[in-house]
């Protein structure tokens, strides 16, 4: 029987909080109390290739993005970053609207942030998110 040395193992439960965006920057906070500030950041962080719109990090199982369809804002919001399971919480004819909208309805749910981390379109595209 081969002899085996006693390691020390790292339980992963105390880092199940932990994201996979280690390099982005503590710049990129936004304080969502000021949904004018964060449809600004929406309107500047827009790619200018694609016209995708940069998704807003809540929680580290909360994402919203927003998205130009129909003569409407409509505000999809998700588990993962890049989509997966969306629904819309928030459909209005301006963007800082919609995002109130949104913000209400997931403070309504339980999911009460006080800044979201922006990942930008080309930062997805990057680590494989979309």
């Amino acid at each position: 029987m081969a002899i085996r040395k006693n390691k020390k193992r790292i339980d992963p439960r105390y880092f199940l909080n932990e994201t996979t965006y280690r390099d982005l920057e503590e710049a990129q906070q936004v304080p969502l109390n000021d949904p004018g500030a964060i449809s600004q950041m929406f309107v500047g962080s827009k790619d200018p290739q694609t016209g995708d719109f940069p998704e807003l990090q809540l929680t580290p199982n909360a994402f919203i993005s927003p998205r130009f369809q129909a003569n409407m804002y409509m505000i999809d919001y998700g588990t993962r970053a890049g989509g997966g399971n969306t629904t819309v919480i928030g459909k209005a004819p301006e963007l800082m609207d919609a995002i109130t909208m949104a913000l209400k309805k997931l403070s309504a749910q339980g999911i009460n942030a006080t800044h979201g981390t922006i990942i930008p379109p080309t930062k997805r595209a990057s680590t494989g998110l979309q």
